[in-house]
């Protein structure tokens, strides 16, 4: 990897041995830029991009979405006077010419100031919501508007249905201070309020963010993972890989206007509370129980992150937008990742009626303390826990990797290698040294019982790394959602300055910092997990089963292709009895009660999801509401019962090295396991694992 670095580097600094030296103009920070991006994309990116006609044509319709998601501002007229560039994306960015940009960006002001002069005289006077009117809320299946009067009527739509879902979101103790006729007008100015202080935002945007947003549409048609971070992101993206941020810890993204939740960060505020999850649209923020609610819908994720961060031990409020639909507030006291629950922990599970013992393993991410030779590794605690569950003489292990969203690809390789004796895990591929083989470092097989994998959809990276090898070998069964994330690529952060600076004269500004996609994944079997992910062996349905998470819902994904298979000898024991499996699973899952209403939830969810036009009737959206809320409440009711697992002290619980537990460590140990107590799919994920050991001849 090191060595690849060093050659990307130096082809950075080739590049730039072509640009500009001298003149005011010619040197400009803009059209260095751009020279790096349109020569470095070509020459180095995994794929070798081409950046032509074809490449501007998706540029060309990637920014006026990035630009205005929701087709809220520009008109199909608009869409005309732009046609013309279309084909000429490319041409520009080589020569550093930002003409259609700032004609894009010239005509975006316009537009909004014309939407913050009508809205008022929209907001003015009550809605009727006994009409029978609907609004579409995804502006992929809207068209442009054909005209002003058109555009404004789509805005008095939005501003009545946001003044509809604040009122049915309002808090109860106000029904007994307020008439229902006080509350609705409260409603409506607060949404008037609202918009009124997202289109204050929109125009304060400056040149760099008009800047950032043009070139990220460009470098995001080569993959989701390539792009441009400006100095003062780059600075925000550092600060976030250290660790030491405090705040909610959730990963966000920005798509179609939205601030999306990507993951959690194991140990995090977020995590330990269970409320946010993946996928989830944050619509507003605010500060402390009782601070004002900022709509955040069309602002940037970092201008975003900024209201979301704060000093531990303070309140933020976040208005989501469930994958199901639902308009939910949740209230996060800011904190500290917790470094300890990062890390692997473990105990042993007894479901057998006979009296057996089953050890689980939860490993939230892969991590590797390279600062310090006595730091811990996730490959070292992981051998040291399965050592110490051979001990105990469990019938089976469970390998838990769900929400693990990957990390070190040195322990995802060692940690593959503690089940099998020898052999390669996964092949490397890039354009600079071609195909890498990445073995077993060692001949030890620590664990060679019954194993069962445990994924979802977010699992992703070196999760699915493992979870893929251990897949090929039939070492394992791999359970749980449909497919993990199908993340199978690599990206390398280049710090723009450390090379450019050296190679061009006078003062240019700060540069920033380019990630680029420079390698992919393969499995030994000669398949990419990119895309489509590992498929379980033994489906297990998931509460994500609806939305649409993972690397196949991006737009301009690479595919999964083959490469050629490496030689590996299957597990010398006898064939995984997969078939068998998947039959009991299913005899079981049909039955379950938890398992019945989640199924339900899952179909009432993907109708919600899928159902964008948003009705403006009042009585038919309560119906709706309320139909969905005592499935949630179900769910959650549910959630809150135990499963029938049953913890022994494991091994994690056990002192280590003659220290005992502190006080903070052994609460946050009984809450994580009444927290595996309620975990109905972990408990069919032991299930498999009975059945595993009881047909197997491991």
């Amino acid at each position: 990897m090191r060595n690849g670095l060093v050659r990307l580097v130096m082809g950075f600094v080739l590049i730039c041995g072509f640009l500009p030296a001298s003149g005011p103009e010619e040197s400009s920070r803009g059209k260095v830029l751009a020279r790096i991006f349109f020569e470095g994309i070509q020459q180095w990116h995994y794929s070798g991009v081409s950046i032509d006609d074809a490449y501007s044509q998706k540029s060309f319709t990637r920014y006026l979405n990035i630009l205005d998601p929701n087709k809220q501002f520009f008109t199909s007229g608009d869409i005309e006077t732009f046609e013309p560039y279309r084909l000429r994306m490319d041409d520009q960015l080589s020569r550093g010419d930002f003409e259609f940009m700032r004609m894009v960006t010239g005509q975006l002001r316009r537009r909004i100031q014309i939407v913050r002069g009508f809205l008022p005289e929209i907001g003015e006077k009550p809605f009727q919501f006994s009409l029978e009117e609907s609004v579409e809320l995804e502006g992929k299946k809207r068209e442009w508007a054909r005209s002003m009067k058109e555009l404004r009527q789509y805005w008095r739509l939005l501003l009545k249905y946001q003044t509809m879902i604040r009122f049915l979101n309002r808090p109860e103790e106000e029904d007994k201070e307020q008439s229902h006729q006080q509350l609705m007008e409260k409603a409506r100015k607060d949404a008037l309020k609202a918009y009124s202080n997202m289109l204050d935002r929109l125009m304060k945007a400056d040149s760099e963010d008009y800047f950032s947003r043009y070139v990220n549409a460009m470098l995001s048609v080569s993959d989701p993972h390539t792009s441009y971070f400006p100095p003062k992101e780059q600075k925000d993206f550092e600060i976030e890989m250290t660790g030491k941020l405090e705040g909610i810890g959730a990963l966000l993204t920005e798509e179609d206007g939205y601030v999306k939740v990507v993951s959690l960060v194991p140990g995090g505020p977020s995590w330990r509370q269970k409320r946010l999850e993946p996928g989830d649209r944050i619509l507003k923020v605010g500060q402390n129980q009782t601070g004002d609610m900022v709509d955040i819908v069309g602002m940037r994720v970092d201008d975003s992150v900024k209201l979301i961060r704060g000093p531990k031990g303070t309140v933020v409020r976040l208005t989501v937008r469930k994958g199901d639909g639902r308009i939910e507030e949740i209230p996060i006291v800011r904190a500290v990742v917790v470094i300890e629950e990062t890390f692997a922990r473990s105990t042993v599970i007894r479901r057998d009626p006979s009296g057996k013992d089953f050890g689980y393993i939860y490993l939230p991410r892969f991590y590797n303390d390279f600062q310090s030779e006595k730091g811990r590794n996730s490959a070292g605690d992981i051998r040291r826990t399965l050592e110490e569950l051979k001990k105990r003489k469990v019938s089976g292990i469970l390998l838990d990797l769900r929400g693990n969203t990957g990390g070190t690809l040195t322990d995802a390789v060692r940690i593959a290698g503690l089940f099998i004796s020898e052999g390669p895990i996964v092949q490397v591929r890039d354009r600079i040294r071609g195909i890498q083989v990445l073995k077993d470092p060692d001949h030890d097989l620590v664990y060679s019982g019954p194993l069962v994998v445990l994924i979802d959809e977010t699992s992703a990276s070196a999760s699915e790394i493992v979870a893929a090898a251990l897949q090929d070998y039939g070492r394992a069964v791999v359970a749980g959602g449909d497919h993990t994330f199908g993340k199978g690529t690599v990206q390398q952060m280049l710090e723009l300055d450390r090379v450019v600076r050296k190679r061009t004269e006078g003062n240019l500004p700060p540069l920033g910092a380019l990630k680029l996609t420079i390698q992919k994944f393969y499995r030994i079997n000669g398949k990419s997990n990119q895309f489509k992910g590992v498929m379980s062996d033994v489906p297990i349905p998931t509460p994500f089963a609806h939305l649409e998470i993972g690397e196949r819902y991006l737009p301009f994904a690479l595919n999964g292709d083959s490469i050629k298979p490496r030689k590996y000898s299957h597990w010398s024991k006898a064939p995984l009895p997969l078939k068998r499996l998947r039959l009991l699973s299913r005899a079981r899952i049909i039955v379950d009660p938890f398992f019945k209403d989640l199924r339900e939830y899952i179909r009432l969810a993907g109708i919600g999801r899928e159902t964008t036009r948003q009705t403006l009737k009042l009585d038919e959206a309560i119906r709706l509401r309320e139909r969905l809320k005592m499935q949630v409440k179900t769910l959650r009711e549910w959630r809150e019962r135990a499963s029938g697992l049953v913890f022994l002290d494991g091994p994690q619980g056990k002192p280590s090295e003659g220290e005992r537990l502190s006080r903070e460590n052994r609460e946050r140990r009984r809450e994580w396991l009444d927290q595996l107590g309620k975990d109905h799919i972990l408990k069919e994920g032991v299930n498999i694992l009975i059945d595993l050991s009881l047909n197997s001849n491991h």
